[in-house]
Order: structure tokens, then sequence, then C-alpha cells
């Protein structure tokens, strides 16, 4: 224990030792043993998550560090019969085994299976569900996409029971990896959909890309390249680009992936140009290939086969050593095409069959699909005819399953549409060749039946009375069925207006609770802060009281007393700001009220600007205010019309916003607010220097739907609900605008009850 003790030293200073694991390290020096496994999980766990602050060469001796503590930590907890510290131990030591290399995932499943009925029996909610996420993560890298399913389901569970949204939608975009790794569009697409609103909804810009970055290979290999770039650039636009560093990604992990597959798109959209920009922000140092992949694809299509016959090889050897199963059989596909466009058949044989083994195996079908369309072409080549179709019959039928019209359809409106519209032509012409053969058979018919044509015809007439009203029969049924389609999809866009109306108010409520919240972080901060710092000294008196020292410990009880003040001071302060707010957040009765004008222009104005912070901590913009003391308190609904000087506000600082992207330092944002008494109103004036309102946009500025905003952004209900709310009030709102100059709306409200 002393020599790892010291060794455990030695490591941390060199690298640079956390407060968090030196404060763990003193306390387990005098720990009991009842006490220590938690301790020995907790470094290790520490350890673990901070190797990324510690040079590569100590990476192995810090795990092994973390491994050794979490033997002690479960051998401690099973003589203790303490459920909680085994499950613990063996959870954090699949973890190690990953981080050692990530071809150890068929052990560290092992150790995370073996660890959940020990956290279970514990009651350890968010290990169990840490558990269940590492097992779906393992069973997805090594090919096992059954199984995955099933742990992200239990993992999904878990998370909904500790409310913990952001993994749980995490495990959601996962899944429907899953799906999609299966082949399985139209599940991976509903499921994808249905991660993408849950993201949206927690505001995490990261999850809010990974959630859009699934859909990227489900279009791609659904043949809808473009549809591909079009998720790309939402992803961009949420995450802007920026260049790899000593090898490595300064963008969040999902990235680059999803450069690597928008690469892909606009190779096949023969837009290499693109792909070859793209590349400079993939980086050549991945653990798993993928990089290695895109760039065998790249110079693949620049007819640099030798090259992508390299880069294909370096990927295709660390997945193999990795373990990554799905990826390894996608590497060898691409090997075996370009060896089959260089006529090198054995080689192409050699690494297609490996690739289709592979995707057999682990029932990756979309992997499967390919290797036989592939081989099928080979063996065609090379005049094996039998084995050609024996893959091209496999192919079709793998196709088929994967990628009908009626899966596809899934995926957009158009393609709804292009089935409807196949199924309608398909049907004219299914008409039409059957009256063909009528005719065919009627006229066969009476050459053959000359003698007796009075019996012939009769009958014949008949079919044709029957047919005629069968086929009538179905066109009225058809009809029926188009109608009642039709009726759905009106009742459904009505449904969806009324979705979209109360998302719009949801969002003011949002921005409302965001500016609160800004608002009251800097009392909330201070009470935390002196909390945490009486929270030591108090440990310093104790120490200092039980060697005797009652002089620095008088000292230290006079430093406790005065933080309590502080906290005491701040509290108050946070209560303040609370009571303020409210007044401003009661419930909406409809009633008119005598109100402040000058005091709730500018409360919102407040509002407003912090709750832009808190989404954006870079934003900035200068505030201007006058506000005519002649202006006394008039009757309105103070709520309704805080929600349209709200909304008012936040386009404005949108507007500033981006126009502060596009000039940069030399543009200097600027919002004002003025008041002032008219004949007979009063008029709340909202001017900002920004970006403007188009011409053609500012005549129908005010009715739904109509946005200034990129497609995403804005509902375009802001305005129209604020002219709405105007016009209850018995007041109006106009807006003047010149193009990237200005933008002014005007509140005006009667003035008849001051």
């Amino acid at each position: 224990m002393i020599v790892f003790t010291a060794l455990f030293v030695i490591a941390i200073e060199s690298g640079g030792q956390t407060r968090r694991i030196d404060s763990i390290n003193r306390r387990l020096a005098y720990a009991s043993d009842t006490a220590r496994p938690f301790l020995l999980n907790k470094i290790a766990e520490e350890l673990v998550d901070s190797i990324v602050l510690f040079p590569s060469n100590q990476k192995d001796s810090l795990l092994r560090m973390a491994e050794q503590n979490v033997i002690e930590a479960e051998t401690i907890s099973r003589k203790l019969n303490y459920n909680n510290g085994i499950g613990i131990a063996l959870f954090i030591s699949g973890v190690v085994k990953v981080n050692f290399a990530l071809k150890n995932f068929d052990r560290a499943i092992i150790d995370f299976t073996s660890a959940l009925p020990y956290l279970k029996a514990g009651s350890v909610r968010n290990y169990v569900a840490l558990c269940y996420n590492a097992v779906a993560e393992g069973c997805h890298f090594i090919g096992r996409l059954d199984s995955s399913i099933a742990y992200y389901d239990s993992a999904i569970n878990s998370y909904l029971l500790v409310k913990d949204t952001l993994d749980l939608t995490s495990c959601m975009i996962w899944k429907g990896h899953d799906y999609f790794d299966k082949g399985d569009y139209k599940n991976a697409y509903l499921l994808g959909t249905k991660a993408l609103l849950a993201a949206e909804k927690t505001k995490d810009i990261n999850l809010i890309g990974f959630a859009n970055q699934q859909f990227l290979g489900l279009f791609l290999n659904a043949g809808l390249p473009e549809r591909t770039i079009d998720y790309f650039h939402t992803i961009i636009r949420l995450q802007p680009l920026t260049m790899p560093k000593n090898g490595k990604t300064t963008l969040p992990g999902f990235m680059p992936w999803a450069l690597w597959v928008a690469g892909e798109a606009y190779i096949k959209m023969n837009e290499v140009d693109s792909a070859v920009y793209l590349s400079r922000f993939i980086p050549l140092d991945t653990t798993d290939g993928d990089s290695y992949r895109f760039y065998g694809q790249l110079h693949a299509a620049l007819h640099e086969d030798e090259k992508a016959i390299k880069e294909f090889v370096k990927g295709f050897e660390l997945k193999e050593e990795v373990g990554h199963k799905i990826g390894l059989a996608g590497t060898a596909n691409e090997l075996g095409e370009i060896y089959l466009k260089r006529k090198d058949f054995k080689s192409a044989i050699y690494y297609t069959t490996y690739g289709f083994t592979v995707a057999e195996k682990i029932h990756a079908m979309l992997e499967k699909r390919d290797a036989t369309e592939i081989l099928s072409e080979i063996y065609s080549q090379t005049g094996d005819y039998k084995k050609a179709w024996f893959y091209n019959k496999l192919y079709k039928a793998l196709n088929d399953s994967m990628a009908t019209e009626q899966d596809r359809k899934k995926l957009t409106l158009d393609l709804v549409q292009n089935q409807l519209d196949n199924q309608t032509q398909q049907s004219m012409l299914l008409s039409r060749e059957n009256q063909l053969k009528e005719q065919q058979l009627h006229n066969q018919t009476l050459l053959k039946n000359l003698f007796i044509a009075g019996a012939i015809v009769f009958l014949v007439i008949a079919v044709i009375l029957f047919t005629n009203y069968r086929q009538k029969q179905k066109a009225n049924s058809l009809l029926e069925q188009q109608k009642s389609e039709i009726q759905s999809t009106l009742s459904e866009l009505r449904s969806t207006q009324t979705q979209l109306i109360q998302s719009e108010k949801m969002a003011s409520l949002g921005q409302l609770t965001a500016g609160i919240a800004h608002e009251i972080q800097n009392p909330l901060n201070f009470v935390n802060n002196f909390s945490e710092v009486n929270g030591e000294l108090i440990n310093e008196l104790k120490e200092e009281l039980a060697v005797g020292n009652l002089p620095l410990a008088t000292e230290i009880a006079d430093d406790i007393q005065q933080n309590l003040e502080k906290v005491t001071h701040h509290g108050k302060r946070a209560d303040a700001i609370v009571k303020r707010m409210l007044e401003h957040s009661r419930k909406d009765t409809g009633q008119k009220l005598p109100t402040d004008i000058n005091s709730l222009a500018n409360e919102y104005l407040k509002l407003a600007y912090h709750g832009m912070l808190a989404k954006n901590k870079d934003f900035n913009s200068e505030l201007k205010t006058d506000f005519d003391g002649k202006v006394i308190k008039i009757n309105t609904v103070p709520q309704e019309l805080g929600r349209v000087l709200l909304n008012v506000y936040n386009n404005a600082f949108y507007a500033v916003g981006e126009k502060l992207k596009q000039y940069g330092s030399e543009y200097k944002p600027t919002v004002s607010v003025s008041t002032k008494v008219g004949s007979g109103n009063i008029e709340i004036n909202v001017r900002d220097n920004g970006s403007g309102i188009p011409k053609e946009i500012l005549d129908k500025i005010f009715q739904p739907f109509v946005t200034t905003k990129p497609t995403g952004e804005g509902t375009g209900l802001g305005l129209s609900l604020s002219y709405d709310i105007m016009k209850f009030l018995g007041g109006e709102i106009k807006v003047e605008s010149a193009k990237d100059e200005y933008t002014e709306f005007k509140i005006i409200l009667p003035s008849t009850s001051i």
C-alpha cells in the first residue's frame, strides 16, 4: 500500500493534481474500512475522468492506479456485503478497460452486466442508468445491434427515473443509429425525429447538433445526398467549423463523423471540390479509423487509387485492431470495390467476402447489402455467372427489405407525394392494360364465334356492363378514401397551427424565465461561494479547537460570522429580485390594472437582455432609454402588454446580434427604448440599428408565419400574436425599417384612462 501511494503521488504531481483528488486522497489515509470502498471508487472515477489533463505517456499508469483502486474497493465491499461498492467498482473496472483500448469492449461488457444486479440492489439509480448506457454502447461498437437496442431502452427508462434529460436524449439518438445500421430506415427516422424534438427542448447546442447528425447517413443511404447536405448546413450553423490542432479535432465528438458523411454526400453529388474543402476539418488522428476511410473515399473520387488503397488499408487494420465490426465490414467493402475497379479480382473477392462475412455475423444489413452488390459484379466480370446470379438475387432481396418506397416515404413529405403520384400512374397504367386485354379478348371471341354472334354479343355486353359497374365501385371507393385522407390532413394542419401558436407563447415564457434566471444568478453565486468558504472555515475551526488554539479559532469564528452576514445580505437581494419579477408574472386574468408604462417597459427590457445573455454569453449591446416623465399609470393588462414588449425586444436583440456576426468589432449594436405622451395616447418606441426588414416583407410582417429569420429559428407567429394583443388592448403596433440601417416599432396605447 505504501508503494502504491508513493507511485500515486509522483504521477499526480507530475501531471498537476486537482484539488478534488487531493482532498479525497487525504481522507483515504484515515478512512475506516466502511468508508474506504466509496473513496477508492471515487479516486478511480476522478482519475479516469481527468486522463485528458495528463500527458499521453502517463495514461496507462493512471489507468493502472484506477484499476488497483477498484480491485481493492470491490474486495473490501464483498467482505462488507456492500452492494453499492461492488457495483460501482465493477462499472468503473469496465470503463477502465475501454480506456485502455477499444478492443476491450467485450471484456468491459462482462463487467458492466455483472455490476447491474449489485447497483439495482443498492438502489443507485444514476449508476444503473450509466451502466445500461455503457452496455448498449459496447454492444453497438461490437455489432450486437439487437442487444444494443434493448439496453438503450433500459438506459432510457433509467434516465427517465433520475430525470436526466440530456443523457436520455443521447440514448435515443444512439438507438436510432442502431436501427440505421440494421437497415431499418423507418424506425431510424421515426426515433430520430422524436430525439431531435427532445434535444431542441433541452436547448443544448451540442445535443441538438448531434440529433441532426443522425439524419445525415439516413438520407445519404436512402439516395438523397442533397437532404444530407441540408441537415449538415443546419449543424454547422449551430457548431461553426474550426481547424484540427496537432492532428486532433477541436470540434465536439460527433462532428468528425458528420464531416465525413457530408463529404461522402458531396462525392455522390459529383461535387468533389466541396468534399476536398471539408477534408481540411477532418483530423488524421482517430480512435477507430473513420477518418482513414473518408480519405480513402476522397482519393478514390479524385482517381488517386493508390492513395485511396493506402488509406482504406490503414482504416481496415485499425478497425480490426479495436474490434469495430460494423466499420470493419464497411471498410472491407470499400477495398473490395476499388480493387474491382482496378480489375484485381483476387483482392476484390478477399476483402468483399471478408466484409460480407463480418456483416452477416453481426446482422449489419446495410454492409451486407453493399457486399452482395460488389460480389455480384465481381463474379459477373470473372465469368462465374452462377455466383453472380446468387449474389445479385441476395442483393435484390436485401435492398427490397431495407429501402422500399414504403419506408422511404417516411423520410420527407416530398417522398410521400412522389409515392402517391407513382401509385396513381401505376393504377392508370394497370387500368389501361386491363382495358386493352379485354378489347383483345372481345375481338378474338368475335372472330372465333361468328356463327353464334347473338349469344357472344349478349355475353360481351354483360361482361362490359359488369366491368364498368365494378370500375365505378372502385372509383367511388377511391374517391371516398382520398376524401378521408384530405380531411385527416386538414385536421392535422389545424392541429399543427394550434401547436405552433402555443409554441410561440411558450418561447416567450422561456425568454422571460431565462432573463429572471440570469438576473438572479449573481446573488445566488455569492450565497453559494460564501457557503462553501464557511464549510472550509468550519473544518479549520474544528482543527484549531482540537489543538487548543483558541485565539486563531476566535478569528475563524469571526470570519464565519462575517460570511453569514454576507449570505443573509445576498439572500435578501435574491428575494427582492424574485418579488419584483413575480409582479410581472402573475397569472393572466385578462383584467385591466393601473400600470406604470415606463416601469413595465424598463423591466421587460432588462428581462429580454438577460434572456439573450443566458442564451449567448458573448452577446453584447448598448441599451439606451428615454422615458417621458409625463407618462403616468394607465389601465391595461400588464401581462399581455409585457408579451408584446418581450417579443419586440427579442427581435431587436436578434437583429443586432446577426449584424454583429457580419460586421464584427467595427459595428456597435444599440437598442433604444423611449416613451412619450401623444394626443390621447401613449407611445412606446423600440429602435435598433440591426439588419432591418426587407421591403418586400415589411408590408406583411404582422401576418401569420411571416419571418425574416432562417428556417428553424422562428415560427413567424410572434409579431402576428403581438398585433392581435394590441387590438385587444385597444391600441396598435406599427413598424418602420430601412435594410441594413434600422428597425423601429411603435406601440401605441390609448391614454383615456390616465
